[in-house]
């Protein structure tokens, strides 16, 4: 499959993260919950930091490392994407760019990535996250998956 339509796909994802955080951020007050179910809500937070927060609690410094960290890992997930050898890892990186891309179009338009998915159980809390953050998890599992699984496959080259 040509590169293009692997790029298509991040557009794609990252449309998805756009939006479901743009309806988030337009529905749901800030710092308020939408209880879904008895282990999911519906939350509008605003993490100015990395995952799990870190780096927060800054005094702001972190926003323009945080966007210029995600511009360059961007480029090169573009790079990666581009020269990679099957179908898995292309798949894989587009679904990290997807995610890559979306939380750094959130702290260039908001100063902070939306989180707004809350899963809760038995008194204890998962931090909150997003789509992107989601795309990024599935990007790294499928890439792991290849290198793990599938190493008879990781020469096997993609038609350009």
């Amino acid at each position: 499959m040509r590169f293009s339509i692997y790029l298509g796909v991040s557009i794609l994802l990252m449309a998805a993260d756009q939006v479901s955080k743009a309806m988030v951020a337009s529905h749901v007050p800030h710092h308020q919950a939408f209880e879904v179910t008895a282990f999911f809500n519906i939350v509008h937070v605003l993490n100015p930091g990395a995952a799990f927060s870190f780096l927060a609690d800054q005094q702001g410094w972190q926003r323009w490392f945080f966007i210029l960290l995600a511009s360059v890992i961007s480029m090169g997930l573009v790079i990666f994407l581009k020269n990679a050898k099957t179908h898995l890892q292309r798949i894989s990186f587009s679904f990290v760019l997807a995610g890559a891309v979306g939380n750094l179009c959130d702290r260039l338009w908001r100063g902070a990535v939306v989180d707004w998915i809350d899963f809760h159980a038995m008194g204890a809390h998962f931090p909150a996250f997003n789509l992107a953050d989601t795309w990024i998890s599935i990007g790294f599992a499928l890439l792991m998956f290849e290198l793990l699984f599938r190493p008879e496959r990781a020469d096997v080259p993609v038609k350009r």
